[in-house]
């Protein structure tokens, strides 16, 4: 449940109008965990930080926007937490405190 709060938390609180990119995600996620540019275990977790964003997003906790690359901006996917996502992170930090 730590990775989903994590990556929850991080799309809530990128204060951008699009929300961050998947790069700043996983980055930040990896980072998080202490596990960024260490060979195997960022990779593996890598793969289950994809996983768990797939299920939010199937699941209707976020929205992912692909945008196509214009002028100085690159192809890229952005993630915003849905009203859904908000509350899903809100009963995981009330459980959290109880």
């Amino acid at each position: 449940m730590k990775l989903v709060k994590d990556v929850l938390e991080f799309i809530e609180y990128t204060v951008t109008l699009d929300g961050p990119t998947h790069s700043e995600l996983m980055e930040e996620v990896l980072a998080n965990h202490g596990v960024l540019g260490s060979g195997e275990a960022e990779d593996a977790l890598l793969e289950e930080i994809i996983y768990q964003v797939a299920i939010l997003e199937s699941g209707g906790f976020l929205a992912k926007t692909e945008v196509e690359p214009s002028g100085d901006r690159p192809d890229e996917i952005y993630y915003q937490l849905t009203w859904a996502g908000h509350d899903l992170l809100d009963s995981i930090n009330k459980r959290q405190y109880q």
